[in-house]
């Protein structure tokens, strides 16, 4: 936390303009609130990238401390909204594991208990032109979570669920924020003691729901700094590094949905109780000496021929519900000689655990019947407990059979 010395001072509320060009007018019909903690700093050198050779990187421009908190919505409720910045890709660290993100600033009249929980969503999108500006901008990859340590400062890690190689020589990386149903909330950090004009909003000025996918059909959208309010989000994305071979991710595939492990896998296997475990490290694999799991037959273990960052080990007859599985590997080898001697990834199988809280009861059931009668997505795939792209009855029939089973 970095309290520093800076005094709290009131909302301030700014009806500010925007067009469909990239630079910010004053003809938005939506709101962007601030809520200012001391007066801005007069130091705007920018901070840039910081990259360590042959270790994990981190792309960012803040300094670590926010001096106002800014939302996007009419005064009565805030409106969805995307905050993101923009950064040059660097040689040797295109390999982005994870997104940085600190949340509102220690002078925020919005306390923190309003804010820890509220969902966001942490992405990350290509440049296909390399030109900085985002209106070609496509979405590579999100992951869905929580506000936490609000108003403290502190950075929350989000990581993707597979590592994102960016290509070209730009990349966009930041967050999603939703409509809340009461008084406008300032949220998403903003850091203005070093000016980049890195830093981008976008939504749709009529309090629609955002484009995620394609940043370029938002109507609203421009560099912060255009919006009378100079700086930069504190936002930052962490690259994976070139050196000493390390495992960056695991995740419990089935279909097209994983799950991050360590973490409950809530779903059934049927129909041969198969499951398969993806390893994704910094480097090319070259070579693994052996694969074995704790529960169940090992049916293979692949190098992906598309990613050889990945290791795709495959599981059959997992029947070992209400238990944690651990498959451990050892001997792994890399394209740049380095060997790492073990590692290992554990799955706690719960099947039917739909909220992912270590037992399964009625909230399980409820929310598949909930989610009844669609196909499986991002945000409602827990519930698909058969795995079969269609939340049905049989999702709900087989975890009513499951309930008051648990881990331990």
């Amino acid at each position: 936390m970095n309290q520093r010395t800076l005094r709290s001072l009131g909302l301030m509320i700014l009806t500010l303009v925007t067009s469909l060009a990239i630079t910010a007018r004053a003809d938005d019909p939506g709101l962007l609130s601030t809520a200012r903690q001391g007066a801005p700093k007069t130091n705007r050198t920018p901070k840039h990238f910081l990259l360590l050779p042959l270790e994990p990187a981190q792309y960012q421009y803040d300094d670590g401390s926010a001096e106002y908190a800014i939302s996007f919505g009419n005064g009565a409720e805030n409106f969805e909204a995307l905050w993101f910045n923009q950064f040059d890709v660097q040689p040797g660290a295109d390999v982005i594991v994870s997104v940085s993100i600190a949340w509102g600033t220690p002078g925020n009249i919005t306390p923190a208990s309003v804010l820890n929980g509220e969902p966001i969503t942490a992405c990350i999108w290509s440049d296909p032109n390399g030109d900085g500006d985002p209106s070609d901008a496509v979405l590579l990859s999100s992951v869905e979570d929580t506000i936490q340590e609000a108003n403290t400062d502190t950075f929350i890690t989000y990581t993707f669920l597979t590592p994102v190689r960016v290509s070209g020589t730009s990349f966009f990386i930041g967050n999603l924020t939703g409509a809340f149903g009461r008084p406008q909330q300032s949220i998403e950090s903003l850091d203005q003691n070093t000016l980049a004009r890195k830093s981008w909003f976008a939504a749709m000025s009529s309090g629609a729901p955002v484009d995620l996918v394609h940043l370029g059909n938002n109507d609203s959208r421009g560099i912060i700094d255009d919006f009378s309010n100079p700086g930069n989000w504190l936002i930052r994305a962490n690259a994976a590094g070139r050196g000493a071979l390390e495992l960056t991710s695991t995740v419990s595939m089935r279909g097209e949905f994983g799950i991050l492990l360590p973490g409950i896998e809530c779903r059934s296997g049927r129909p041969v109780r198969e499951y398969s475990i993806i390893f994704t490290f910094n480097n090319n694999l070259t070579s693994v000496g052996s694969a074995n799991t704790s529960c169940g037959t090992l049916s293979s273990s692949t190098i992906d021929s598309t990613d050889p960052r990945r290791l795709i080990v495959t599981l059959t007859d997992v029947v070992c519900n209400e238990q944690d599985v651990t498959v451990s590997l050892a001997d792994i080898n890399d394209d740049q000689g380095n060997n790492l001697p073990a590692t290992s990834a554990t799955m706690s199988l719960l099947i039917g655990d739909v909220t992912a809280d270590g037992i399964v009861d009625r909230a399980d059931v409820e929310n598949v019947k909930l989610d009844q009668g669609q196909s499986a997505e991002s945000y409602n795939f827990r519930s698909d407990v058969t795995s079969s792209g269609h939340i049905d009855s049989r999702d709900t029939r087989l975890v009513k059979a499951l309930v008051g089973t648990s881990l331990p």
